[in-house]
């Protein structure tokens, strides 16, 4: 009778062995302590794909070791871009405000009534799109971390000029 607590046997070698390129590698470490946590967390996931048959749930591990490197990297592009926890800290402030307006006089201004209106709709419009935080983050994130530089090519005679664009990417992150 087989030990259901037991790690599935691998029926043979995986198909493919997972590795990190080289290049990854270097500019994930390249971003300090965030970097070389999910570069850890990548090669987590890694050693768990090629190793299924050691783990219970191979692929749900690695999923999740992949989620955190993700979270990782994101966090190198910052936490502060519109979003649903922006405009809900915004509501909150204003709300205070308005409460706290109301039991000190018994009244509220109509400005405290305007910025709580404006508040409560900017949190609407992220509440409809749902992961607009995630694209700004990750734009951001692409923005810093691949510059393009434009340079002119040279005409052969008779041809016209052309312009080239070179990927570079940042070997450290921008204070």
């Amino acid at each position: 009778m087989s030990d259901p607590l037991a790690p599935a046997q691998q029926a043979g070698p995986s198909p493919a062995a997972c590795v990190i390129r080289p290049g990854l590698v270097s500019a994930l470490q390249a971003q300090g302590d965030t970097g070389r946590r999910a570069l850890s967390l990548m090669r987590d996931a890694a050693h768990v794909l090629n190793n299924t048959g050691a783990f219970h749930a191979p692929y749900e591990v690695a999923q999740s070791c992949l989620r955190g490197a993700l979270n990782s990297v994101l966090s190198i592009a910052g936490e502060e871009f519109p979003g649903l926890r922006g405009a809900t800290k915004t509501v909150a402030e204003a709300a205070g405000a308005v409460t706290d307006a109301w039991r000190r006089q018994h009244e509220v201004e109509a400005a405290d009534l305007d910025v709580l209106a404006d508040a409560v709709e900017e949190l609407r419009v992220e509440q409809a799109d749902r992961g607009g935080f995630r694209t700004w983050q990750i734009g951001h994130l692409v923005a810093e971390q691949t510059r393009a530089a434009t340079r002119t090519i040279p005409a052969q005679p008779g041809a016209p000029a052309r312009t080239a664009t070179r990927h570079r990417s940042r070997s450290r992150p921008r204070p």
